[in-house]
């Protein structure tokens, strides 16, 4: 107890830097105390003492916070050299591989965040047979179609990903249903977030890299860009998870920050995009790649407006941020109806394909969702019940599209 209010002194004066303000706050400190001990011992009268006075101590967690760093850069090093491994044995990162690593690379990741946050050993064990099993029909549904680029093949590595960071909840999360879900999609907010301000930086050194062997003619590209990619990328998630651990409170108000930075400016491009498209009557139809981005772009918007309509229930923000929340779901909405409207014309004109079912039906979901998120923000109910459900009718789709699409579609 001496150690903990000797910290908190020195807090307050290298705060106030020995002004009259952290003088007067030391002798309220010591006559709370000394009033407090009439009832209390000694200890518990210091502590609570403190606590009027404003400190905050987290006192349990102190043991967990020293054992951490050190699980993590067991987890950081040994997934790095599993990432490797291909290279050292001639199996680089290229384009042949592209989707050998593309495929097995999501799954260390998930491997690997999963032996981080696992809070319950028969999830865990349960989970990685899960992670196992799917990698090996998945590598085996690959291996019979070669290295061959594929409608299948393409939409199984883009919703691998997705599977696989929905079903985390399972053994990262304990409670209800509606209790893990409620924690996930937080904590894949934040996650992704601060992944992306990671990634950023990454991009900034690796390019500084390159000018700077490039001035003096040395060539890194080809060795530098490959490890980069399978191995630091790879590591941001587990990095981000990480930071929002053992550096909570910082890392919270950041990502908060830029959720509440780029919601406003993502409604403003989706409503510019909305009136191009409707006072423009661009042709989305025949442009297959624009029906793509749409589903991209409506992906993120529904994931940042989890995010913020949590933060919202949970930290009764303002009225203003409320109404950004409607506003940006009631444009993805609008979007998803042009999206949803090309769809049917491609399938009237093409006929039926892997690409145009798996959009069609995400489409159906998210108009769904962002239909019910908008009548939950309105009537000022909690989404997170709903929202569980949506999450498994997710899960249950990638996972359709990941193991089923290629036998029932011939693997085209």
């Amino acid at each position: 107890m001496k150690s903990i209010l000797s910290l908190w002194k020195e807090q307050v004066l290298s705060k106030e830097e020995q002004s009259p303000s952290s003088t007067e706050k030391l002798k309220k400190q010591a006559q709370l105390q000394r009033e407090l001990e009439e009832t209390l011992p000694r200890d518990e009268a210091t502590l609570l003492s403190l606590y009027r006075m404003g400190a905050r101590f987290s006192l349990v967690e102190e043991p967990h916070r020293q054992a951490v760093p050190k699980l993590f850069i067991m987890l950081l090093v040994s997934q790095l050299i599993i990432s490797q491994i291909p290279t050292f044995l001639g199996y680089p990162f290229d384009d042949p591989t592209m989707f050998f690593y593309g495929l097995n690379l999501p799954i260390l990741v998930i491997l690997f965040l999963t032996l981080y946050l696992a809070k319950d050993r028969k999830a865990l064990l349960g989970y990685l047979s899960f992670l196992g099993i799917l990698a090996l029909l998945m590598n085996l549904q690959f291996s019979m179609t070669g290295i061959e680029e594929t409608q299948t093949k393409i939409l199984a590595l883009i919703h691998l990903p997705l599977l696989l960071v929905v079903s985390l909840a399972i053994p990262t999360q304990k409670g209800t249903l509606q209790e893990r879900m409620s924690r996930h999609i937080r904590l894949t907010g934040e996650v992704l977030l601060l992944s992306f301000l990671l990634a950023c930086a990454v991009f900034v050194v690796t390019m500084l890299t390159f000018v700077l062997f490039e001035a003096v003619g040395v060539h890194v590209e080809d060795r530098l860009a490959p490890f980069v990619v399978t191995g630091i990328l790879a590591l941001l998630p587990l990095s981000a998870r990480y930071l929002l651990q053992y550096k909570g409170n910082q890392m919270a108000v950041l990502t908060r920050l830029l959720a509440t930075i780029f919601l406003p400016v993502i409604t403003v491009v989706m409503i510019t995009f909305l009136t191009a498209l409707v006072v423009g009557r661009l042709p989305i139809t025949e442009d297959r790649n624009l029906l793509l981005i749409i589903d991209v772009l409506l992906a993120l918007v529904l994931m940042m407006i989890l995010y913020a309509t949590g933060l919202l229930e949970s930290e009764q923000t303002s009225a203003f941020y409320r109404g950004v929340l409607i506003t940006g779901a009631l444009a993805a909405i609008g979007i998803d109806l042009f999206a949803l409207v090309a769809i049917g014309g491609r399938f009237l004109q093409y006929g039926l394909s892997p690409n145009r079912l798996a959009v069609l039906a995400e489409n159906l979901l998210l108009l769904a969702n962002l239909g019910s998120l908008v009548v939950t923000l309105l009537r000022r109910r909690s989404f997170i019940r709903i929202q569980s459900i949506f999450m498994v009718v997710y899960a249950l789709w990638f996972l359709i599209v990941v193991l089923l699409f290629g036998p029932l579609f011939g693997y085209i």
